[in-house]
């Protein structure tokens, strides 16, 4: 039973973790970043969107019991042109994150 304790104080851990880093390298994206310059920054999207010279990147930090988080950052020809975060309420279908991910609107795109 011990040991089961310390798996999931682990786990909470890693997930707090994972959610401060998505915080702190959303904090740092700028309009006019390259798309090289963003995955430097953020890593690969876990979804990605495209519509003619659009995209969408997509992230997510998953961290229960707080809800996801995720960021999504809008590119033009290869440059970023905004960034909105959005969160949705942590339940095991969405545990893993990639089942939350909306679809995007292109007509919010900045």
């Amino acid at each position: 039973m011990k040991n089961l304790y310390v798996i999931f104080f682990i786990v909470i851990l890693i997930s707090c973790a994972a959610q401060s880093e998505l915080s702190t390298n959303a904090v740092n994206v700028r309009v006019g970043m390259t798309d090289s310059e963003l995955m430097a920054l953020m890593g690969a999207p876990g979804n990605r969107q495209f519509s003619g010279e659009n995209e969408a990147w997509q992230y997510c930090s998953s961290s229960y019991p707080n809800p996801n988080s995720y960021v999504l950052v809008w590119l033009k020809q290869g440059a970023v042109t905004g960034m909105q975060t959005y969160e949705r309420e942590y339940t095991i279908s969405t545990a893993g994150c990639s089942s939350g991910f909306i679809t995007v609107s292109w007509d919010e795109a900045p």
